[in-house]
């Protein structure tokens, strides 16, 4: 069943989708979906829950995967990607503002955001740490990854994932290793930037 509704979300709004839409896709009764989910927001926040699981999952092999900090941010940045690329309805959710929300929604989508910041916020920490990136904030930092992802996937058209991922990873890694400001078109995301050691005061980047 949340396949199913999360496969709806992804042509439609979620205001669109009815309780009778999703039990019909799904081919169970009114009934049966109700012994699972009393409400629709119950079974949004299933849906919500059970994408944010399997994006951590990701996120998690990705920063426990082989090579620098920069290949790892990397491949947590295409995780970000394909998950908000696939299931950009409900993760929408965690972008809205809170004043937005329903007061029974504002707990779990704080904690949902806070799951997501909290990976990246630790990975430039350890990158740091490592002299791999300048000191940088990385509770910011992740905030900020995470509003160009979902800028990207929403409004930027005409550009394939990879190549959507691929410029905010050429774009972080110049703002944290420092140096002069340069203009970062997308066109400019392919090939990604080349890491010839490390990050620390910029000398060691091959740009």
């Amino acid at each position: 069943m949340l396949s199913t509704t999360l496969a709806l979300f992804r042509s439609q709004a979620l205001e669109d989708v009815s309780i009778d839409d999703i039990a019909r896709a799904a081919g169970v009764g009114k009934a049966t979906l109700y012994r699972y989910f009393e409400t629709k927001e119950a079974l949004v926040r299933a849906c919500l829950d059970d994408v944010l699981t399997r994006l951590n999952e990701r996120l998690e092999a990705a920063e426990a995967g082989p090579g620098p900090p920069p290949d790892r941010l990397r491949r947590i940045i295409g995780a970000m990607v394909d998950t908000f690329s696939d299931d950009l309805m409900p993760l929408r959710l965690i972008t809205r503002r809170e004043s937005d929300l329903r007061a029974e929604w504002r707990l779990s989508v704080h904690d949902a955001r806070l799951r997501l910041v909290a990976v990246l916020g630790e990975h430039f920490r350890r990158g740091t740490a490592a002299g791999w990136y300048r000191e940088l904030d990385g509770d910011l930092i992740a905030q900020f990854v995470m509003g160009m992802i979902r800028s990207g996937v929403t409004h930027v058209e005409g550009i394939s994932r990879d190549a959507l991922g691929d410029a905010i990873h050429a774009f972080v890694l110049r703002a944290s290793a420092g140096g002069p400001p340069q203009t970062l078109r997308l066109s400019d995301a392919a090939p990604p930037t080349r890491m010839r050691g490390r990050l620390s005061g910029g000398a060691d980047v091959d740009r």
